[in-house]
């Protein structure tokens, strides 16, 4: 049986050798709930300005996914177009 011991050295390897540290994952930030502010007693939420748009209808107001709205789909507010 050969032993480590009873092997010759072998020579450097003459910068083959690598970091691996490079090949870890970065750790995915955890998603936080948008910021609830209570104006007069009506909770406020602040959402991304791009995802939703509000109804312009006689003060419906009620916000409507971006999607919806696009395909011109039925508020869910007051109904219309």
């Amino acid at each position: 049986m050969v032993t480590r011991d009873d092997m010759p050295e072998t020579p450097g390897r003459r910068g083959a050798h690598r970091r691996l540290g490079w090949r870890r994952r970065r750790v995915v930030p955890i998603a936080e709930a948008p910021a609830t502010v209570i104006i007069d007693g009506t909770p406020v939420i602040t959402v991304m300005s791009a995802d939703f748009v509000c109804c312009s209808y006689k003060g419906c107001g009620t916000l409507r996914p971006l999607d919806d709205a696009v395909e011109n789909r039925p508020c869910q507010g007051c109904g219309r177009v």
